[in-house]
């Protein structure tokens, strides 16, 4: 299978694997308890969940933060064209799966007879959830929007800030990262002040207006970009205290499991993803530390690990052909969609970035050499 899929697991950090895995396992596992619900315990279904794209936010916001650490405190001159550059191989790796993905849900929406939608053409512009509710299509799309504005604000602000004063510094990398933490923070809070005023449940509103919003989740990428930051400048404390943060974080994830948000709503609108993020980030310099493990097993982590992406892309929409075109109504039914939806979904996803994903980086890579961390 690894040759099939062209993975190199000696230059790989199976830490950062082992979380991506856990990633895409709880935003799966979330999707395919839908499937069982009438006919599963509920809230034993609830032991198993996580905010998979939470982990998905902190993990990406670690990477990319080492690559811009990279660029940005280089010793020679800062170049527009490292911008340039690092934007290219970033838009290469997420955007042309993407827009496949999209453009065949739009092609099959026209075919099955509904009308077109100008609000198709916001999802290739990613503004279709800036400050406002994402639509109803294509859910998934709401991380990927906030990841590639990531990509592209922030770089941009640091080449900018960077031309203004004339001077790289640490001060002015952390003002920035914390400006895009203390943003989130505002937006989420506004939100909720509002739902107060307005005498509207706060919970109601934290999927959509919260939780799938661009601005209010810059956080946890940053918290991410603060994790890489640590390393790079504080490699002997992030080392040292590895296992003591290891433990706080796993602290930090029972918190946020067995908190009663219920109780406190406003408390898990303005602070909830904060907790979880931080979690995650006293994780990193644990898993940061696991490079290679043997068995096949790991092997299979790193697998799902490396068709995270695709699995993500396609996962809803394969569940709801299940959901339309096999029967309902049993037990058995309900659990025979369960376990195909699993199956079907870690095939799709390999076939999916062997003959889409890998072409596309492979060629990626001969336009635009891998930047070093």
């Amino acid at each position: 299978m690894h040759q099939l899929l062209k993975i190199d697991f000696d230059n790989r950090i199976f830490g950062l694997d082992l979380l991506r895995f856990f990633a895409i396992f709880y935003v799966m596992n979330r999707h395919a308890n839908d499937l069982i619900l009438p006919f599963a315990n509920k809230q034993f279904l609830k032991v198993f969940e996580l905010d998979g794209v939470t982990l998905f936010f902190v993990l990406s916001g670690f990477l990319i933060g080492r690559i811009l650490l990279k660029i940005y405190f280089a010793p020679n001159k800062l170049r527009w064209k490292d911008l340039k550059h690092f934007w290219m191989r970033r838009w290469l790796r997420t955007i042309p799966p993407y827009f496949l993905v999209l453009t065949l849900l739009v092609v099959v929406k026209l075919i099955q007879g509904n009308p077109f939608q100008t609000m198709y053409l916001q999802f290739y512009g990613f503004v279709q959830n800036l400050w406002y509710p994402h639509p109803p299509f294509f859910g998934e799309a709401y991380s990927i929007s906030v990841e590639e504005w990531f990509y592209f604000i922030f770089p941009l602000l640091l080449f900018v800030m960077a031309i203004a004063c004339r001077q790289r510094s640490k001060p002015v990398f952390l003002l920035l990262l914390f400006f895009f933490i203390t943003l989130s923070i505002a937006c989420r809070s506004y939100i909720t002040f509002n739902a107060y005023q307005m005498d509207i449940p706060i919970l109601s509103l934290y999927k959509h207006h919260i939780q799938k919003i661009v601005v209010t989740r810059f956080d946890s990428l940053m918290l991410g970009v603060l994790a890489a930051y640590l390393l790079r400048f504080y490699p002997k404390i992030w080392n040292r205290y590895k296992g003591i943060s290891f433990f706080l974080g796993l602290m930090c994830l029972l918190a946020y499991k067995l908190f009663p948000w219920v109780q406190f709503p406003a408390l898990k609108a303005i602070a909830g993803l904060i907790l979880l993020s931080v979690g995650v980030v006293l994780l990193l310099p644990m898993l940061n530390a696991m490079h290679r493990v043997e068995g096949k097993l790991a092997k299979f982590v790193s697998v799902i690990s490396v068709v995270s992406y695709a699995m993500y892309l396609i996962n809803l929409t394969l569940r709801q052909v299940l959901i339309d075109y096999l029967p309902s109504g049993t037990a058995i039914h309900a659990y025979f969609k369960y376990f195909l939806f699993w199956i079907l979904s870690i095939i799709a996803s390999i076939i999916f970035y062997r003959i889409i994903e890998w072409p596309v980086l492979k060629y990626r890579d001969q336009l635009f050499r891998k930047q070093e961390i």
